[in-house]
């Protein structure tokens, strides 16, 4: 059980490690590389942080909901 339970950990610190680095070459190098595409990309990052507090809601919303369905 507890080796399952670390096994997921592990996975989930891999997730998040990668999508750090994505994320630092984004905000980082691609301006060095194509200032152009940056400027898009940056308007994308900004709507989604601006978004992801409603998203969160929403999810849990959906995951109450389902909870009292099954009960």
């Amino acid at each position: 059980m507890y080796i399952c339970v670390l096994w997921a950990i592990w996975g989930l610190i891999k997730i998040i490690r990668f999508v750090t680095a994505i994320h630092k070459d984004i905000t980082e190098k691609l301006p060095h590389i194509n200032s152009a595409l940056y400027k898009e990309v940056k308007k994308i990052l900004e709507t989604n942080k601006k978004e992801r507090h409603i998203r969160g809601g929403m999810a849990t919303k959906h995951k109450y909901e389902l909870m009292q369905k099954k009960n």
